[in-house]
Parts: structure tokens; C-alpha cells; sequence
């Protein structure tokens, strides 16, 4: 382990042994019956008290507990018996003892010792310190127990229910430490900086992305690398190969035989990559705006290569964040820094339900003046285009003349003294026409091409028709459900019936016929017969499952009786001749002059009466045996009574 000295010169460490939050003492029960031999425990709970110490200036919050219940003597855990217990109802105050109780309900076992013969081990895991600061977090690092180092990582991650305010005042404090770092790069100054680095991407405080995107320009990258080096030499050698506080270290740097290869001056860069990363989707608009400023070539290469790493390289997945407010801000900084190309993704926005976002993107259309008009008219015409147009025409209020040569372009040019609203919705009305006759061309070429067989290319066409216009796919839906058909009918000769279900039931929902209706019906029955032949009873009650034999369908009833009857011929091999009866009888009712279930029937009624025949079998033997003894009885007292009146009447 670390000497105190090296522990005091890098982590700030008091030197002792001790945790800064341990247990002093804790008492415990089981409550649970106590019996054991034949009769299994039916468990309820386990109550444990502790006597909790902190020794930080801080308060402590969710204070993590392992409990696990081991036989009295023993070390393994008794298995599904070991829990962990978040403590997060009040704080644990600074310098102070606290006393906690745990009650956890126990799941029951099939066999498990009495509750006289069960101990309990509980450890804390980790915690968090709140507010957390940089001092407090390299003397938790130096702590030799596992919990406190924990700590240190932990109170700088977001939880919920944290305050904002704080988390801010934390960053700033973060951010303060990075920007007035010391003269001298040794090993206590390049943890300090990892540790600000790693606290400042777990905090999420992308308002400071900027700073560290900067950092490895303003530092001497060399210096600071072989300052990082030779900390990661120390901590390597002096920790556990698992210890928490190893993450403080860059990946590389906790393999002992990478940091002879490494080099330098990435130490710094690796330290930020990584922090950005812990970020995540909310640090996207600051590296948006980093990539597109100019000033510092090296910064704008680092922050392209952060949006990559995230998956963000295009205006198309940037837009897609989930984080809504982070979403938000991206159109924002799109609206101030991109070009043309990003207006036809901003146009797809104005489409949006969510008029926040719509809202954000008109404004960053707005911002991007002139250049967004030709983009916009090239993809006006769409049946949802009412922001497009009220876009368009505020923009046309400042930039007239650009509206009109964007019209012009479309043949249509503005009338004397017309207003911009009507020269706009002439040019609608004609990209509206020329876009419809376009699509309505599209019908008409994929349903030639299913005609000619090639359904593939030709369900692919319609569907960009249908994700672009669905009214008019509709006015199309007789010819594209008859084309659906002859694919599933396809399909069907060729024995694909599974495939031919699918396509059946896509045409189904374009537009229902009553022969489409049928061959689904016969999919599904050639499907149940296949899996009847195969032996697959599960997918074949799958595909009877879609038909229902009590509505009069003689085939479907014979199918289901026959796949009845191998459920009950696989429970009576099996032995449960009750499940096999109510099957037979199940299968008997839909299919009665069946003659392979009438013999099935005779075999099952053997096979009940099997028991009563076994009894009667034992049985005949005793009653020869009474019936024997009985007449033996009588012969002996008729010449009793023979003999008895013989000495009478002598």
C-alpha cells in the first residue's frame, strides 16, 4: 500500500488507516421460526442496527450498505440473501455519530438453516459528500478503504433531486481549479488536475466544455504528460489492481506495461476526450459551436472528433438527441452558425408536432437570413407546410427579392402590386401540383413493377410515397392492396407461408377484401400442418391461434382436433392422465367419429382403469382366502352340532 508520507504528498491523507465513514458497532436479528429437521423456515425479515461515524467536515448522503445473511460460523453468504440498502433519508452530519436501523423483508428459501444458526455481515460501499469539493476528494482518495474512494468518484456524479444551484457553484469551483493551476507539474499537481478534469465531465456542467476543450492547448502537454506518467507509475504500484481509485487515471494508464509506450503529451488530451464523453449528448451544442469557430485550428479538430465519438457527425443524428433541452439548443447554434446544407433538416423540424421545436427552428431559419430561402422552397410543397410558408414569409419581409428569383426558378413569377403572401401561395400551389404529379408517377411506376414481379423495389417506392403523403397512398389503396395480394399468392405456391402471412395482413391494412381474407386463412392452416408434420406443437397452436374453429370452419376444427389429440397422447406418455382426458374430450367434441381419437380414447380409459384393476387383482386372492375359512368354519361347526346331539340322545 502507499506509505503515509506518499499519501500525504498526493492525496492530502491524514495518515490513518481508519475510514472517514465506517461502521463502529451494529446489532442485529432475524426474525424467522427457529425449527429445522423436517419442516422448512418460512422467513420474514432481517433488523439491524448501526452505529455509523463521519469524520469528514461534510455532510454524508446516500450512504450505500451491503448486508449479507451467512450461517453462523461461516463465510460464504447464503445465496439470495445478500442486498444492498441505500440510505438516503437524512444526512449523516459532519464530524458526528448517527444511528441507523435497516428492515429488509426476506425472500423464502426452499431449505434454510434456523434463525438461531444465521449471522449477518453488513460493509458500506460508498457514499456522497455533500457539497462535494476538490480537497475533500483527494484526502477520500487516499483513504485505504474501498468506500471512501468510491466517495470521492461518487459526490461529483449527478443524482436526482440535487440542487441545480449547487451543482453550478460546484462546477464554477471545478473550473476555478483548472484555470489557475500551479507553475510546478508533479505528481500531487497532475492527480489534481486529473481529478478536476474526471469531477468537472461527471458534474455535466457543459457550460464549462469550452474550458476543457482549451486545456490541452494552454498547458505544456509534455510536462503535464510525464507528470501524469510518473503519478500513474506511484498509484499502479502502490494500489490493488482493482482499486476505485484507479479511475482517476487514464485507461492506459493503469496497465504498467502501456506506460512504457505511451506518449506524453496525449495524457491531457485522453483526460478531456474522456470527460466530454461523461457528458454526453448535453456537451453537443457547446462542441457544435467549438467546431465552427475559428481561431484555434487544433481546438476545432478535437471538438469534430468529440462530436464523432459521441455518434453526432451529422446536422441528422445532432438532431435526433433525446435530451430535449440539449435538442433545443443544437437548433439554436445550427440557426447561428450553419450553412444552407442544414435547412433542409431544420425544414423537416417546422413539420414537428412540438411546437417549442418548431418554434426554435423557425428562429434558427430566421438567423440564418437569405441563404435559407432556396433550401426552403426546394423542399416546400408537402401537405404540412403551413410553418414552412409563415417561415418563408417572414423571411420575405427582409429578403423580397430572394423569395422572388427562388420562385422565379419554379416559373412563377410575381404580378404587379401582389402581395408576398399571394406570389407564396401560387408557388405552394404549383411545387404542391408538380409534387403530387411526381409521387402519383411513382404509383403508377411500382405498381408496373409489381406487375413484372419485382415486389421488392416496388413496396419500397410506395412506402416513400406513403411516409410523404399518406392521403394520396390511400386514393391508391385497391390497386396497392390487389398488389400485395398476387405477392402473397406468390408466396403461398411456393410454400413461403409465413412470408405470405406477413405480406397478406400488410395488404389487409391497406385495404381489406374478403378473398384476401381466405388465402390468409389457408396460410394459416398450411402453416399449422407443416408444424403438425414437423412435430412443433407450440408453433402450430401459434397458427391455429389466428383461426377460430367454433365459428363453423370444418377444416380448422379437424386441424385443431388433431393437434388436440397429440397434446393428449404427450400428457398421458407423460402421466398426467387428467390433462390427457380434458384434451381428448376437447378434441372428441370437435372431431367425434375420428377414429384414431376413439382408440386413443380406449387407451386412455385403460389406462385409468389400470389402478382399480390392480386393486381388484390384490384382492382376489384374500377374498378366496375368506371365503375358504368361512366354509372351513361352518363344516366345523356343523360337527359340533352333529356330535352335540349324538351325546343328547345317548
Amino acid at each position: 500500500m502507499l506509505g503515509p508520507a506518499l499519501l500525504l504528498a498526493l492525496f492530502g491523507a491524514d495518515g490513518s488507516d481508519r475510514p472517514f465513514v465506517q461502521i463502529l458497532a451494529s446489532s442485529g436479528a432475524v426474525d424467522g421460526p427457529a425449527e429445522g429437521g423436517i419442516v422448512a423456515p418460512r422467513w420474514e425479515q432481517v433488523r439491524i442496527e448501526l452505529k455509523v461515524e463521519n469524520r469528514l467536515e461534510a455532510e454524508v448522503h446516500d450512504l450505500e450498505l451491503e448486508v449479507a445473511l451467512v450461517s453462523a460460523g461461516g463465510t460464504e453468504a447464503i445465496p439470495g440473501w445478500t442486498f444492498k440498502e441505500l440510505v438516503n433519508e437524512a444526512p449523516l452530519p459532519a464530524e458526528d455519530t448517527t444511528y441507523l436501523k435497516i428492515q429488509r423483508e426476506l425472500p423464502a428459501r426452499r431449505s434454510s438453516p434456523p434463525a438461531d444458526e444465521i449471522a449477518y455481515r453488513v460493509r458500506i460501499l460508498s457514499y456522497r459528500v455533500t457539497p462535494p469539493d476538490l480537497e475533500t476528494a483527494l484526502r477520500l482518495l487516499g483513504s485505504a478503504a474501498e468506500s471512501d474512494q468510491r466517495a470521492a468518484l461518487r459526490s461529483f456524479e449527478k443524482a436526482e433531486g440535487d440542487d441545480p444551484e449547487a451543482i453550478a457553484k460546484v462546477a464554477d469551483e471545478l473550473g476555478l481549479a483548472l484555470s489557475a493551476l500551479p507553475l510546478s507539474q508533479g505528481p500531487s499537481e497532475a492527480l489534481r488536475l486529473l481529478l478536476a478534469i474526471r469531477a468537472l465531465g461527471s458534474v455535466g456542467s457543459t457550460r464549462h466544455a469550452p474550458l476543457l476543450l482549451a486545456l490541452p492547448d494552454r498547458l505544456d502537454r509534455a510536462a503535464w504528460g510525464r507528470a501524469v506518467i510518473e503519478l500513474a507509475q506511484r498509484m499502479v504500484a502502490a494500489s490493488e489492481p482493482e482499486e476505485p481509485r484507479l479511475r482517476v487515471l487514464p485507461s492506459w494508464a493503469r496497465e504498467p506495461s502501456a506506460l512504457l509506450t505511451v506518449r506524453a503529451q496525449d495524457a491531457i488530451e485522453d483526460a478531456v476526450r474522456d470527460a466530454v464523453l461523461r457528458m454526453g449528448d448535453p456537451a453537443v451544442p457547446a462542441l457544435l459551436e467549438a467546431a465552427h469557430t475559428p481561431g484555434s485550428p487544433e481546438r476545432q479538430a478535437r471538438a469534430e472528433r468529440l462530436l464523432h465519438s459521441l455518434g453526432r457527425g451529422t446536422v441528422r443524428s445532432q438532431l435526433s438527441i433525446q435530451d430535449r433541452e440539449a435538442r433545443l439548443l443544437v437548433i439554436n447554434v445550427l440557426g447561428q452558425l450553419g450553412g444552407p446544407g442544414v435547412v433542409p433538416n431544420l425544414a423537416e423540424l417546422l413539420r414537428s408536432r412540438d411546437q417549442e421545436q418548431r418554434e426554435a427552428a423557425m428562429s434558427a431559419l430566421l438567423a440564418l437570413g437569405a441563404a435559407a430561402i432556396d433550401p426552403l422552397v426546394d423542399n416546400l410543397g408537402g401537405p404540412d407546410d403551413r410553418a414552412v410558408l409563415e417561415t418563408l414569409a417572414r423571411l420575405g419581409q427582409d429578403h423580397p427579392e430572394a423569395v422572388q428569383k427562388a420562385a422565379l426558378r419554379f416559373g412563377v413569377g410575381p404580378e404587379p402590386k401582389e402581395a408576398l403572401g399571394n406570389l407564396l401561395g401560387r408557388l405552394f400551389d404549383r411545387l404542391r401540383t408538380a409534387r403530387r404529379a411526381k409521387m402519383v408517377a411513382q404509383i403508377d411506376r411500382a405498381l408496373e413493377l409489381g406487375r413484372e414481379g419485382s415486389y421488392t423495389e416496388a413496396f419500397a417506392q410506395l412506402d416513400q410515397v406513403f411516409s410523404q403523403d399518406p392521403a394520396l397512398y390511400g386514393s391508391y389503396s385497391v390497386p396497392i392492396a390487389d398488389l400485395y395480394m398476387s405477392r402473397a399468392r406468390r408466396l403461398y405456391s411456393s410454400g413461403d407461408y409465413e412470408a405470405a402471412v406477413l405480406t397478406i395482413r400488410t395488404g389487409l391494412g391497406v385495404h381489406h377484401t374478403e378473398a384476401a381474407q381466405r388465402l390468409l386463412r389457408d396460410a394459416h392452416l398450411a402453416l399449422a400442418r407443416g408444424f403438425l408434420e414437423l412435430g412443433d406443437l407450440e408453433r402450430a397452436t401459434t397458427a391455429l391461434a389466428e383461426l377460430d374453429p367454433d365459428q363453423g370452419d370444418q377444416d380448422a376444427r379437424l386441424l385443431e382436433a388433431r393437434l388436440l389429440s397429440l397434446r393428449a397422447a404427450q400428457a398421458m406418455e407423460a402421466g398426467d392422465q387428467g390433462k390427457a382426458r380434458t384434451l381428448l374430450d376437447r378434441a372428441r367434441s370437435l372431431n367425434p367419429f375420428d377414429t384414431e381419437l376413439v382408440l386413443l380414447d380406449r387407451r386412455l380409459a385403460l389406462r385409468e382403469n389400470v389402478a382399480i384393476l390392480a386393486v381388484l387383482g390384490l384382492s382376489v386372492p384374500a377374498l378366496v382366502l375368506v371365503l375358504v375359512l368361512s366354509v372351513r368354519r361352518r363344516i366345523e361347526k356343523a360337527k359340533l352340532l352333529r356330535l352335540e346331539r349324538a351325546i343328547d340322545r345317548s
